[in-house]
This record gives structure tokens, sequence and C-alpha cells, in this order.
């Protein structure tokens, strides 16, 4: 079967599709000359956030939005024409089978079934996201929690491993998102700029949206590298600083701690793989393992049965058989 597997996550919408990946931001620019999505949108966000949009999949319902646009009414329309430039630019999407997470209810699912029936999309199956990566490792009969991270919240999902793998609770983090989390970084990166070069970033929006667009790369440097060196050029000018790992982990440490909150000493903790930006450091206070970045994908495709009815009719899959490793998972990889 030839099926494209649609991971639903604001930080990403990823699809999958003969072994490749495509991502693309859950962001929405709209102005008076249309609509860009994606990483066009990502890299206007911070310069003219009045046109920006990234709550549409965490909020995807058709509450009319504050101000009117063109064929856009409210956030399903916003997803809607996401999904409708994704198509045009990776489709045609055989099979679809789309990776929800755990927060999506009944009313968020019939929305985004309405989306690909609109879209005329062949959906043969839907699946939480939490039961899809924690089925691709190889954990003995236990309780297991996932946090999975999305631009406003992390999600965490309570699993029981016996037989199957079966989702039997939620709970929800607010102020724990990528966008808190960033804006935690920026905040001291910008002080970073102050005391050692004399140059405000956050003080033009300009500046602003080239160190957000730079952002996830510096991270990534700052998991390997004790220290990095850094620069903006604005106007012409050259700007550079350096940043130290040891205080990134001290910045972030409040936070890492208040979404250990929840957390229970007897559950096995598996993080999705939006968390691998961070340092290990941080990603050791939960103890978790981080899931693999296709570990989800993997678990569907080896598993087609499990997630497509024979009737036809499709459903949430939060139950699954457990899977031999089909992509090793490490701590901090």
């Amino acid at each position: 079967m030839a099926a494209t597997l649609i991971d639903i996550n604001d930080v990403e919408i990823r699809i999958y599709r003969n072994g490749s990946v495509f991502a693309s931001p859950g962001v929405a620019h709209l102005d008076n000359n249309g609509m860009v999505f994606g990483e066009a949108a990502r890299a206007m966000l911070r310069f003219k956030p009045q046109d920006g949009f990234d709550k549409y999949w965490a909020q995807l319902d058709d509450v009319p939005l504050s101000k009117r646009y063109r064929g856009v009414r409210h956030h399903a329309d916003l997803a809607y024409h996401h999904l409708h430039f994704l198509l045009t630019e990776h489709g045609p999407f055989e099979e679809v089978i789309f990776l929800v997470p755990g927060d999506y209810n009944r009313a968020k699912l019939s929305m985004l079934l309405g989306i690909a029936k609109a879209l005329s999309l062949d959906v043969k199956g839907i699946v939480d996201s939490a039961v899809a990566n924690v089925a691709a490792l190889e954990l003995g009969p236990r309780d297991v929690q996932f946090l999975d991270q999305s631009l406003h919240r992390t999600i965490v999902s309570q699993l029981v491993i016996s037989e199957k793998i079966r989702f039997s609770g939620l709970q929800t983090l607010e102020r724990s998102g990528k966008n808190h989390l960033s804006d935690i970084v920026m905040n001291w990166i910008a002080d970073c700029f102050l005391d050692q070069a004399r140059f405000d970033p956050l003080q033009d929006a300009a500046s602003e949206q080239l160190m957000f667009g730079q952002l996830d790369e510096w991270l990534t440097q700052l998991r390997e590298a004790a220290h990095i060196n850094i620069g903006l050029e604005l106007h012409g000018r050259l700007h550079e600083i350096s940043l130290a790992r040891a205080d990134l982990i001290k910045i972030l440490s409040p936070a890492f701690a208040a979404l250990a909150t929840p957390l229970r000493d007897s559950a096995q903790v598996v993080l999705s793989h939006h968390f691998a930006i961070y340092p290990q450091e941080l990603l050791s206070t939960l103890n978790a393992i981080v899931a693999a970045e296709q570990a989800a994908f993997n678990t569907i495709m080896d598993n087609l049965p499990g997630v497509i009815s024979p009737s036809g009719e499709v459903a949430l899959v939060r139950s699954m058989r457990a899977l031999p490793v089909v992509d090793r998972v490490k701590n901090g990889t």
C-alpha cells in the first residue's frame, strides 16, 4: 500500500511518503496580497505578527476570526488552505493516514475529516501520535507518559502497555510549548547582545525576526558545543556575541522542572522528537527516552492492518500491538 502519512503538530506538519519526509511549520501569513504557509510564513511571523497565525491547528474550529480575510473565515479554513498548499507542493497524496495529538477530540477529528473530504483525500485511518511513537519501542509491560511538544503547550498522554499499548488519559501543560521556551531563549540571547555588543535585537522587528529565524540552528549547535559564536547583521552592521550552553541550561531549567511536575516515578517517560533540540542535561532531568524522528511513521507502516478498518470506517486508533524495535531510540538522540 502506497500510504501517505500526515503528522498533525503545529511545530511542523510532516508528510511521510515512500520513505521521504516533508515538513512545513504550522504557520500562516495573511495580508492584502494573499496567504502563505510554512517556512515563508514563519519568516514573517515576528516581523509582522499582526498578520501571522500559528494556533489554527491547535484550535481547529469554525469560530470566526476577529479580522476578516478574503477566503478565510476561521481556523478550519486556514488548515484547509495549508493542506491544499502541501498537496500542491508534494501531492498527490494516496491513501492518507493522519497522526493526531492526544487532545484532538471528536469535534476536531470531525473537522479534520471534513477538510480532507473537501480536498478529495482518501483517508484510511487516524492514529494517536503517542500510541504510534511508543509502539516503536521495546518496552515491557508498564505505564508510560508520552510528552508531545507543540507550539503552545505540551500534551502528556498516559499509556498502558500489556499485550497492547493503549491510551488511558491526558493532561495538557500550558506555557510549556515551543513558543514559550523560544521566548525564554530569545530574551536571554537579547540580554547577551546587550551585555556583549550594546545591541538590543528585540527593539527592531527586523532583527527580532532574524534572531527568531536562526534560533533552532543555535540551539542545535549548543546541544553539542559548550560555547558558540553567533552574529546578527542589520543595516550593514554585524553584531557578534558568544553563548554558553551552561547558561542556556540555567535559564531553561525552571521550564523543564515544570514539565517534570506531573510525571510519575513509576512510569517510563517518553518525549517526542521535538524535544531533541534541547541539551541532554535538560532532558536528563526528566529521566526520559527521546523518540526517534520517524518512529511513529515506521510503526504505522509496519502495522497497517491494525490501523485500517476492513469495513472502511475511519476511527481514531488508540490501541496498538507493541512491535519489535524498528528504529532504536536512545537517550539524547
